[in-house]
């Protein structure tokens, strides 16, 4: 194994789901990657707030629906609560509204509890990177949704970052960004931060979802 991977650091994970043969079935299989650690599973909102404040989790796997917390409000107490951790939305059905409202909460990303292990897996690391985490295509029919005229300073943005900004609205990955652009990944890490610092957003889906309704990118479908 290389020196690089060695060295890399834990994921720490916190699951929140009311289903516990679910969410046992997914704890057990990521505590089978030597990078992610789950430090806690509960099956209400109360609870999972407990563990994410004890714990102070990378990554958030949170059911869209809780016996004691609609998935929005959850998303919101935690992303006030944990600004640093990335908060990746489960659902049995990715519907573009119930996506709209999580990302409008601050989520990173969303999760349907069809797709294979694997991508669950690659989608929990993507998410501790600060990726978006979406299922294939419902970026693309997602944006159309947002409303725009809500103005922004464009200036605020450079040339360079308006054009990772609207490659982020195409659902690619930094590295991807970096290949499309002839960047470094860390420049591109660095055109991130600053977009999403500018844009006051906690995840590229929000700055996304900002920048739309303030009119600084248009849908991908628009363009």
């Amino acid at each position: 194994m290389p020196a690089a991977e060695r060295e890399a650091p834990t994921v720490r994970v916190v699951l929140i789901d009311d289903h516990a043969v679910f969410v046992q079935s997914l704890a057990g299989a990521l505590e089978t990657q030597p990078d992610l650690e789950v430090c806690g599973t509960a099956t209400t909102a109360k609870a999972g707030l407990e563990l994410a404040d004890r714990w102070e989790p990378h990554v958030v796997l949170v059911d869209y629906r809780l016996p004691d917390s609609s998935g929005t409000e959850l998303v919101a107490a935690l992303r006030h609560r944990l600004p640093e951790s990335a908060i990746v939305v489960l659902t049995a059905v990715a519907d573009e509204r119930l996506v709209m409202d999580a990302v409008e909460a601050g989520c990173t990303g969303l999760l349907t509890k069809d797709q294979h292990l694997p991508e669950v897996l690659d989608a929990v690391r993507a998410a501790a990177r600060g990726e978006a985490v979406l299922p294939p295509g419902l970026l693309n029919r997602m944006l159309p949704r947002l409303r725009r005229g809500e103005r922004g300073r464009a200036e605020a943005l450079t040339d360079r970052e308006r054009e990772v900004l609207a490659l982020m609205a195409e659902g690619l990955s930094n590295q991807a960004i970096a290949d499309r652009l002839h960047l470094s990944l860390n420049t591109v890490r660095n055109h991130t931060r600053n977009v999403l610092g500018k844009l006051d957003a906690h995840s590229k889906l929000e700055a996304v979802s900002v920048a739309i309704r303030r009119g600084l990118i248009a849908p991908v479908q628009d363009r």
